[in-house]
């Protein structure tokens, strides 16, 4: 509940970049939102200044290199092909184009984030939306690093279901039950009936 004030900062942020009214930030908005300018005003100063440093620095593609400098010749050789192993994985996971995405973010909002984890042995990544990060500001006094974060995400109920609950009929029980018409993420962040929130959280040890 304590972070409506930022939820409600990222919302005039974004309203100040789109002109527009966005529906993903209050989840339950879709039928009454409209695509309609906010004002009349065509030229869009914040959004002109952001499109154009995302344009000039986001095109950068920077990668991590593998440095073998004094090594055998054998060490060389597996530098070489790791080096290309991580090429690879760049151009596989699109990392570019979501690492454009979160400068984007970062221009818009202040922060922008790219989540890279393990699904099983496979590697992704993803560019997440600001908003749906929470964190406790007490924690970050004095520049500290907070002890945790929560990512929390809205998620279909149906695609739970296909995904994670289609051979376990306790786990489908459970996300057929899950967050019933009367519940309440938060004040300012209703879900639908048809979904549910999903909150995925990390603690340093």
């Amino acid at each position: 509940e304590d972070q409506s004030d930022i939820h409600l900062q990222n919302l005039l942020n974004a309203k100040l970049y789109s002109n527009r009214d966005l529906m993903a930030f209050e989840w339950d908005g879709m039928p009454t939102v409209s695509y309609r300018p906010l004002n009349a005003n065509l030229e869009n100063i914040i959004q002109s200044v952001i499109d154009t440093v995302v344009s000039m620095i986001g095109k950068n593609n920077p990668k991590p290199t593998v440095i073998s400098r004094g090594a055998d010749f054998d060490v060389y050789l597996k530098a070489r092909q790791l080096d290309r192993f991580l090429w690879s994985t760049f151009q596989s996971q699109k990392v570019y184009p979501v690492g454009e995405k979160a400068f984007l973010d970062a221009c818009v909002y202040g922060t922008g984030i790219v989540k890279v984890d393990l699904d099983g042995d496979e590697v992704y990544t993803e560019r997440v939306n600001p908003d749906e990060i929470v964190v406790d500001q007490r924690e970050c006094m004095s520049c500290q690093d907070p002890t945790q974060m929560h990512q929390r995400k809205l998620m279909s109920r149906l695609w739970l279901l296909e995904n994670y609950a289609s051979d376990d009929e306790e786990l489908k029980g459970k996300i057929l039950k899950a967050q019933g018409k009367d519940f309440q993420y938060v004040s300012y962040k209703a879900p639908g009936n048809d979904q549910i929130v999903v909150v995925e959280s990390w603690r340093l040890p």
